[in-house]
């Protein structure tokens, strides 16, 4: 019993580890720079260029960053491409779950 108290003890602890050093900060700065890039057009003028490859897959232009964030980030850091296309009123709940599933396909390579 006394084993698997510390099994679970440490798992606990390797995990809050991976949440507060790891994933956390990934996706603090992802947010930040996506904000920057946002507030500069830069975000806007990117995802104008690849909408109309990308609509042939159902994913918005914008779809590109997070796509670009998980091959060569972490799996982490589409969260804050995630959370814009959200908040974004002309991006439907279909695109926003063709971007998440294109993510997860890339995840499994």
């Amino acid at each position: 019993m006394e084993t698997i108290i510390g099994m679970v003890l440490d798992a606990g602890q390797k995990g809050i580890d991976l949440s507060l050093y790891t994933i956390l900060p990934i996706m603090v700065i992802m947010l930040g720079i996506m904000k920057v890039l946002d507030a500069k057009n830069i975000l806007s003028f990117v995802a104008r260029g690849f909408a109309p490859v990308l609509v042939l897959f159902g994913l918005p232009g914008i779809g590109v960053f997070a796509i670009i964030q998980i091959l060569f980030i972490s799996f982490a850091a589409p969260v804050a491409t995630l959370r814009i296309m959200e908040n974004d009123l002309s991006i439907s709940n279909a695109r926003i779950a063709a971007t998440l599933a294109a993510i997860n396909i890339l995840t499994r390579q």
